[in-house]
C-alpha cells in the first residue's frame, strides 16, 4: 500500500498521529460547505483542541485519524 505522507512521528511527549478535521464555517451558516482541516496530535482530544484553539467560530463536525493515507478506509467520528 503507497503512502505518500507520513502518519505518525515521534513528538515530545510521545508519537504525534496525523487527524483530520472536517468543519463548517458555524452554527449560524446551515448552507456553509464543508472543509478539512489536518494536524498532528497526541490523540483525537487533542487534535480537537488545537482545531479549537483558533476561536473563528468554526464549528468541528466529525474527526479521523488517518491510518493508511487512503480516504476511504478512514473511521470518521461525529464531534
Amino acid at each position: 500500500m503507497a503512502r505518500f505522507f507520513p502518519l505518525k512521528k515521534p513528538g515530545l511527549h510521545g508519537t504525534l498521529y496525523k487527524f483530520s478535521i472536517e468543519y463548517v464555517s458555524g452554527p449560524n451558516d446551515p448552507g456553509s460547505p464543508t472543509y478539512k482541516w489536518d494536524c498532528w496530535a497526541y490523540n483525537a482530544e487533542h487534535a480537537l483542541e488545537k482545531f479549537n484553539e483558533s476561536d473563528e467560530g468554526f464549528q468541528a463536525v466529525r474527526y479521523a485519524r488517518l491510518n493508511d493515507g487512503l480516504p476511504h478506509n478512514q473511521k470518521w467520528h461525529k464531534v
